[in-house]
């Protein structure tokens, strides 16, 4: 990696996962692995502190991720719901056919089976 020496560089060595927008220096991780490689120490460390709900207020959309969470949740019940009606389908057709072969039984006795 090749830093410009004329700027400054601020990293944030603690949070990874973040999204691009959110952090515009460099992955934290791989800088500190680069110096610890070098055998180099970082020429300045700033340490920002702040409260972890003030992050994630900041960071997640909120509102953004409970519509997401509702869309999946929906969909994966419609796909559970057309799952049961095709099981439904299938275990009708087959109970239609063991009537079928079995002439022998009263209709009352075909009707209670399906």
């Amino acid at each position: 990696m090749i830093l410009e020496s004329q700027k400054g560089l601020i990293i944030d060595g603690t949070w990874n996962n973040f999204p691009e927008d959110a952090v515009t220096a460099l992955d934290g991780a791989s800088y500190a692995n680069l110096l610890y490689d070098s055998r180099r120490a970082p020429e300045l460390v700033v340490v920002l502190k702040c409260k972890e709900q003030a992050a994630f207020d900041r960071l997640i959309d909120a509102e953004a991720t409970k519509l997401e969470y509702e869309r999946l949740e929906q969909e994966r019940l419609d796909k559970r719901a057309a799952q049961r009606a095709e099981d439904r389908i299938a275990k009708l057709e087959e109970l239609e056919e063991i009537n079928r072969d079995n002439e022998e039984m009263p209709q009352e006795e075909k009707d209670a089976i399906v």
